[in-house]
This record gives C-alpha cells, sequence and structure tokens, in this order.
C-alpha cells in the first residue's frame, strides 16, 4: 500500500511482529517518547504470547521504517480496531511511535488506511485532545469524539524542598503527615530490572495479591493476569517498568506496592495495590510520597498520574491536560453490528 503526503510518498505495510524486529522498533520507540502514554515498550511486543497475537502497522519512507503501531487479537489498554466478522483487535500505544518531526504526515497516512477498512469500528482511546492525531480527526467528521476525561501529571522540582515550596499550605500539612505516620515502620523499596529472577517473580506475586484487595470485583489488570505477567517480565527486561513497594520492617511483609512505568525523564503509575487493615490506613499515600521524593532524585523530570480524577492526583499535579475518546465506524453495518455485540456482551456479564 503506497500512501502519498504533501512531502514524501509512504508505504505501509501490516505484517506480523517478529523477533527480528525488536532493534529496530527500539530505536523509534526511544526517541519518540517523551512522556508515558501508555506505552509498551518493544520487548513486550516482540515476544512471542500465546494468547497476544500482534500485528505491526508500519510505515516506510524510501525503505527506512519511520512509524509503526502494534494491534492485537485480544483486549488490553489502548486503540481498539474491532472488526466485527474477524474478532477484536487491540492497539496498546496511544501515541504513535514516530519522529516528531514527520507526526502530522504518519497521521494522515493512519486515518487514510483507517478509513481504508471494511465494516470496521475503530475505538482510539483517551488520546491527548490537541494531539495532532486527534485534531486530524476530528477534521475529518467521519470520527466522532465519544468521551472526554483528565490526565494529571506533576512536572518536578530538583529537590524536595522545592517541590514542598509550591504546595499549598494544607497540602504541606498534608504531604509532612503523610511521611511522617509510617516512619520507622515501613520501608521503601524499589525493585528494578536487574533484581534476581525469585524475586521479581514474588514482587510481581505481591502486585497480585495485593491488588485483589484493593480490586476484588472491578480490575483492569486482573481479567488479563495470564498475559500480564509474562508482559511485566518482558518490560522489567527492557527497563520500561519497575516496582516500588512498602515492607513493614517488623514483619518484612509487603503491604503496598505500584507497578509504574519509566522512560529516561518521566515515571508514572501504572497498576497497584495494598492491605486495607486498619493499622495500613494511608500507607498508599506514604508509598506514592517517597515514590515522588525518590524520582525527583533520581532526576527524573515529570511523574505521570495518567487517567483519572482522583483527589491524590488533584493535590499533587500541577499540570492537567483534556484526554479524549474517538470512535470510527467504517459503515453502517459495522455501527449496527457494533452495537448488537455491546449489548450481547453486558448482558452475559450481567448474566454471569
Amino acid at each position: 500500500m503506497l500512501v502519498s503526503s504533501e512531502s514524501t510518498p509512504y508505504r505501509v505495510e501490516v505484517t506480523p511482529i517478529v523477533r527480528s524486529d525488536y532493534e529496530e522498533l527500539k530505536k523509534i520507540w526511544v526517541s519518540s517518547k517523551p512522556g508515558l502514554a501508555h506505552s509498551n515498550s518493544p520487548a513486550c511486543l516482540v515476544d512471542e504470547l500465546v494468547d497476544r497475537k500482534i500485528n505491526l502497522f508500519k510505515v516506510f519512507d524510501e525503505g527506512t521504517l519511520v512509524a509503526y503501531f502494534p494491534f492485537e487479537t485480544t483486549s488490553f489498554f489502548g486503540i481498539n480496531i474491532i472488526t466485527p466478522a474477524y474478532g477484536e483487535l487491540t492497539l496498546d500505544f496511544i501515541d504513535i511511535c514516530c519522529d516528531e518531526e514527520i507526526e502530522e504526515d504518519i497521521v494522515k497516512v493512519l486515518i487514510d488506511w483507517i478509513k481504508s477498512l471494511k465494516n470496521s469500528v475503530v475505538y482510539l482511546f483517551m488520546l491527548d485532545e490537541n494531539s495532532t492525531l486527534v485534531k486530524r480527526a476530528v477534521e475529518d467528521s467521519l470520527l466522532k469524539v465519544e468521551a472526554r476525561g483528565k490526565y494529571f501529571r506533576l512536572n518536578l522540582p530538583t529537590t524536595k524542598e522545592e517541590l514542598v515550596s509550591a504546595f499549598s499550605k494544607s497540602s504541606k500539612k498534608s504531604f509532612s503527615r503523610q511521611l511522617k505516620k509510617f516512619e520507622g515502620q515501613m520501608k521503601f523499596e524499589v525493585v528494578r530490572g536487574d533484581v534476581l529472577g525469585d524475586e521479581l517473580e514474588n514482587a510481581i506475586d505481591d502486585l497480585v495479591r495485593l491488588h485483589k484487595i484493593v480490586f476484588p470485583n472491578d480490575s483492569a489488570m486482573l481479567p488479563h493476569l495470564e498475559a500480564l505477567k509474562p508482559w511485566i517480565r518482558k518490560a522489567f527486561a527492557d527497563e520500561a517498568a519497575f516496582l516500588v513497594r512498602a515492607r513493614e520492617i517488623s514483619s518484612g511483609e509487603i503491604v503496598a506496592t505500584e507497578l509504574m512505568m519509566e522512560t529516561k525523564k518521566t515515571i508514572g503509575l501504572m497498576q497497584g495495590g495494598r492491605k486495607l487493615d486498619e493499622q495500613y490506613v494511608g500507607v498508599g499515600s506514604w508509598l506514592l510520597n517517597q515514590t515522588v521524593l525518590w524520582a525527583i532524585e533520581s532526576q527524573k523530570s515529570s511523574f505521570e498520574f495518567l487517567f483519572g480524577d482522583q483527589e491524590y492526583k488533584r493535590r499533587l499535579a500541577n499540570m492537567s491536560r483534556e484526554a479524549v475518546s474517538i470512535t470510527y465506524f467504517s459503515s453502517n453495518k459495522a455501527k449496527y453490528l457494533f452495537k448488537i455485540k455491546h449489548r450481547l456482551g453486558k448482558s452475559l456479564k450481567f448474566l454471569r
């Protein structure tokens, strides 16, 4: 498929991902990710997973791969491409992986390809409202904004003192109180990619155990547990993820943990869990505050809270942006089949 833009013709190729793609994908991924954008690392994509058959939409400029995005046959996070006759496909990257200088051209290539799909539904999950992709999609008028929400972000200073001085009077007191509450009771730990295998496995098990306590019936993580565990291992291998945790000093037990995504400049919350016993009330805030301080010491420039309008995000964050979800139906048949499938899915969930 050859797609022309004002500056240069691009060739588009849709192909299953293979191990030999890794190095080329990593170059684009590293250069195109100033923030997290919910992205999976290339290591998570190129390894074969039984229940995650991943294809790549690749864009070539005179034989050189300049942009790509993955989509898969099982639902996870990101952009969903649903073809009613063939099942559901999910795109893990919210932002297109490409050089910023050619982003607008690549966005046009992607939209033209989406519009070429037959009897399909395309769902783009929580994109930055000011991004080139959203602007071009809305201008096209075939893509409809379905939902809006907020992403929160904390631009980090260089010292703890600068961080605290920027808080309101009440936030300063709250921050100090939360840090002191478990002083001498909890140890803050960071589990990175160079840990021993057993330690990493135990850390993942702790994450799952504590997550189940907080979200026994409403979890974005647990339904994908079979695929998520190997995904976390691969993200650790690529240094795209790490875990922070609170260990009770007296018992040695892990009582709170968070899975974090990481780039050279940014870290962000992904999934977590904690014990809910009365003596641990506030341990989640303690762990979060310790992680923010660790990020400052590690010379990170920002801390992303991702999507959600929780109170603790509004208290800590100093920036927010509007995010939107967009749906595109390539035909009336696609819209009709999608609505039937959606209603049937709700009915089956209710019956379970």
